[in-house]
């Protein structure tokens, strides 16, 4: 078995990967954070960067309206997982993110390990 926990939020994952993240919500690269496992609070980062977008669709969604008092839009779990599903890449995120990969390759030793004894029991 394996436990592993993003370091702070799993948003911090979806930080990583910068170029998607940036086509997605319509703002430039740069305005990503370059290290995503040091952000105190990935969520705020991302609703803000969200706050910065060109695209209404994505600021509606993402950033709560104002006077609300939740931290994230109505559709932020929506819109978060359609970007997660279609855009965003494990390779690009492992690349700017350690824990990301630190993970990974958790993962990938504990496939290894299954495959051996998916072998012997099959």
């Amino acid at each position: 078995m394996v436990f592993r926990l993003a370091v702070r939020e799993v948003e911090a994952w979806l930080l990583a990967d910068a170029h998607a993240l940036s086509r997605f919500l319509r703002i430039p690269e740069g305005r990503v954070p370059a290290d995503p496992d040091a952000e105190k609070d990935p969520t705020l980062t991302l609703v803000n960067l969200a706050r910065q977008s060109t695209s209404p669709r994505i600021r509606q969604a993402i950033v709560p309206a104002r006077g609300d008092r939740v931290q994230v839009g109505k559709l932020y779990e929506a819109t978060i997982i359609e970007f997660a599903e279609n855009h965003w890449s494990l390779e690009r995120a492992s690349q700017r993110s350690r824990s990301l990969a630190r993970a990974r390759t958790a993962l990938e030793a504990l496939a290894k390990r299954w495959g051996r004894y998916a072998l012997v029991e099959g």
